[in-house]
């Protein structure tokens, strides 16, 4: 249902910032209730045709905009606009969240107040965590620690690597837009309580135990490892890899299953490592 101009109190505009294929879906949401003004600072330098036609549909403006334009753009805001900080990574300035005339709404991969910062998705598996999700959350001044709006969570299944879960996260993150866009649009910006929790701070250089594939780890440390590392064709935690006899080596790909076979080890096959013990195997090829 949209909202008419007479009934609108919330916000005189909206501005969305970041990029990807989840702020498309994003931009359908909050235009199907929001009849005002939005732009979209497009932070992907890469990003083709297919976000600006979009943006033509949806009657959004499209600016591309680097670090500084971002926040030379929300310095300038004069009145009152909701902010959606979706897959960006940029850390908002003080000036920027100190600005009243703004309302800042982040989405974020984890269940907060756990896993703050990068990478969240693969931090929750290498942890052998039971449940992921998402948080939507008013921006401060620390990093993902302002007030949570909103939470939905996920089971962590067996293997589930680190690309897969963050796209069904993004669709929980659709989800919850689509059931709290008009009353955050409206001004209900309502945190929920505090919740307490494992509150890790993850950095964009922090990588799960270094990028190193540990062969001491039991079966289902080292599949959690695997499965989190595993970004698809993104590498966004960089390479894998293990030593072994006093070298290393590059991990190429690897495949997880169950195995009958008994006995365990842990050997190298001409270019790949066979690990099999505790019920599972893990044939990994190496570069």
């Amino acid at each position: 249902m949209s909202i008419g101009t007479e009934e609108y109190i919330g916000y005189d505009n909206v501005i969305l910032v970041g990029g990807s294929t989840l702020m498309e879906h994003c931009i359908r949401v909050i235009r199907k209730s929001y009849d005002r003004q939005i732009t979209l600072l497009d932070i992907d330098a890469d990003r083709g045709q297919r976000i600006i036609k979009l943006c033509e549909e949806y009657q959004v403006i499209h600016t591309k905009a680097d670090k500084m334009r971002v926040m030379k753009t929300l310095l300038e805001q004069k009145s009152r606009t909701l902010v959606f900080s979706i897959m960006s990574p940029y850390i908002f300035t003080k000036e920027v969240v100190d600005n009243k005339n703004l309302t800042i709404i982040n989405l974020h991969h984890a269940l907060l107040p756990g896993h703050r910062g990068r990478n969240a998705t693969a931090w929750a598996i290498y942890y052998q965590e039971k449940y992921a999700g998402i948080s939507w959350c008013i921006v401060d001044e620390g990093v993902d620690t302002g007030g949570v709006l909103c939470k939905k969570e996920i089971e962590i299944v067996d293997n589930v690597t680190s690309i897969k879960l963050f796209q069904l996260q993004n669709t929980l993150a659709v989800s919850a837009l689509e059931e709290h866009i008009e009353e955050w649009l409206a001004g209900r910006i309502e945190p929920m309580e505090y919740e307490q929790g494992q509150d890790y701070l993850h950095l964009s250089k922090d990588v799960p135990n270094n990028g190193e594939l540990n062969l001491e780890w039991d079966i289902q440390k080292q599949s959690a490892f695997l499965s989190a590392m595993d970004y698809g064709i993104m590498k966004t935690l960089g390479d894998v890899f293990f030593r072994l006899e006093g070298n290393t080596y590059i991990v190429k790909s690897y495949k997880i299953r169950q195995s009958q076979e008994e006995g365990s080890y842990c050997r190298l096959v001409e270019n790949a490592l066979l690990i099999n013990k505790e019920g599972y195997r893990i044939e990994i090829k190496c570069k």
